[in-house]
């Protein structure tokens, strides 16, 4: 008799667990990246205002 192979694939709950995990990791890489986007727009005015006031003071 041949020796039956058997194939196993995954379960529910390590499906589950993968999707969870993965889920938890683009949250955490989507909240990085909006904080990222924040930060710069921050420094971008901040850099406009330190022009802006450099300016001003040139003019006096």
């Amino acid at each position: 008799m041949p020796a039956r192979r058997t194939s196993r694939g995954f379960t529910l709950l390590e499906v589950l667990v993968a999707l969870v995990v993965l889920a938890v990791a683009l949250g955490a890489l989507i909240k990085a990246g909006s904080e990222h986007a924040r930060n710069t727009a921050y420094l971008q005015e901040r850099a406009l205002a330190g022009w802006v006031a450099g300016n001003l003071v040139a003019d006096y």
